[in-house]
């Protein structure tokens, strides 16, 4: 077995936040069924809703969002190291109470997406060899952007969203929008089982080789591209979100929890996705703001020579991943802390995880 030791290139801080992805125990209980209107008509058309499942998508850990600065070295992981994570998918089924797809609920040229900010810290533990795993847990302090410092949004919208440019996701009509809850339970971890560089984007074609085409977004002609590598690893997380608030032509129910549970395989490399190129670190309309070096001049996401791997040469290097999304709906509120004590707050949310259904296998690239 490989020693940590031995790992030249330590792993990279960012390389281990990936969503606090990790195995989870089954979930006590599933989530309430809500009314649901796919079709934004205020209840011409009601669904009996028990759950969300996204397509795979993206998920990108940074150091630091547009404006907060850049780190000047990459330091080995440590418990207490904090990050912020940026998410966003396009909705797959929409499924009832015994978690199969409602066939015509996503009508031809529509779609739903969700796009999602949050900060995490990292528990540890020391790492001695491979796997090597580790735990996470959302921030007591949440700043990756948004009136709470995180952020949930899903969007209605004409088929628009590209995985690969990493565009299209916060476009549309807003129909839910929601913020992470530290205080609930919300944990996972990842295990990274080989650290020897492989192709980041196996997906189809390799999108991110320069003989494909890398750099193709440099306006200067100083980003030359590279032939991305990355490391190998899995996992999953659950993530509670309190709703903020919801739009009534589409929710019928407004659901006071909303549990997203995001589990992969093969979370790195991208073997059912395509790897974005850019993301959003705020919530509402707006252009990606986190771009990667390789394809905008100026970008501020930088994976660095191999995906996961520290390099010393790398300034606010960031790690990537594909993440499978699902999540469910909680109709009961519960207190935000402050009004009421968190010791009268047992209603069953710790074991809340969203129900994840399998997808097909043979996903093609379009």
């Amino acid at each position: 077995m490989q020693r940590m030791s031995s790992l030249s290139r330590a792993l990279t801080a960012a390389a281990l936040m990936a969503l606090g992805l990790g195995v989870l125990a089954p979930p006590a209980r599933a989530g309430d069924i809500i009314r649901f209107d796919p079709f934004g008509t205020s209840g011409a058309t009601t669904l009996q809703v028990g759950s969300f499942d996204e397509n795979v998508g993206n998920a990108v850990a940074v150091a630091n969002r547009p404006g907060a600065g850049t780190s000047t070295t990459v330091v080995p992981l440590t418990p207490g190291t904090t990050f912020n994570l940026y998410y966003q998918a396009q909705l797959g089924n929409i499924n009832d109470a015994n978690g199969n797809n409602i066939n015509g609920a996503i009508a031809l040229g529509r779609e739903f997406t969700l796009v999602a900010g949050f900060t995490e810290t990292v528990l540890g533990p020391p790492f001695s060899s491979l796997p090597t795993t580790a735990a996470f847990s959302l921030a007591a302090a949440q700043v990756a952007g948004g009136t709470f410092g995180s952020f949930l949004e899903i969007y209605a919208d004409t088929a628009n969203s590209d995985n690969l440019n990493g565009t299209g996701f916060n476009n549309g009509t807003l129909i839910l929008s929601a913020h992470v809850r530290p205080d609930l339970s919300n944990t996972g971890n990842f295990t990274v089982s080989s650290t020897t560089p492989e192709a980041f984007d196996q997906f189809g074609v390799n999108n991110w080789n320069t003989a494909t085409g890398e750099g193709t977004g440099d306006t200067t002609g100083t980003i030359n591209g590279r032939n991305q590598t990355s490391i190998r690893g899995t996992g999953s997380t659950k993530l509670i979100f309190q709703v903020d608030s919801v739009n009534p032509a589409y929710f019928l129910d407004t659901p006071a929890i909303f549990a997203l549970n995001f589990t992969t395989t093969n979370a790195d490399p991208f073997s059912q996705q395509n790897p974005a190129r850019q993301f959003r670190s705020a919530p509402g309309a707006g252009a990606p703001d986190l771009q990667n070096v390789d394809f905008f001049a100026g970008g501020l996401i930088n994976l660095g020579p191999t995906n996961g791997l520290a390099d010393a040469g790398t300034p606010n290097q960031a790690f990537q991943l594909e993440a499978d999304g699902s999540n469910d709906f909680i109709l009961a509120a519960v207190p935000e802390p402050g009004t009421i004590s968190l010791g009268l707050t047992g209603l069953g949310l710790t074991s809340l995880a969203a129900l994840r259904r399998r997808r097909p296998t043979g996903t093609t690239e379009a």
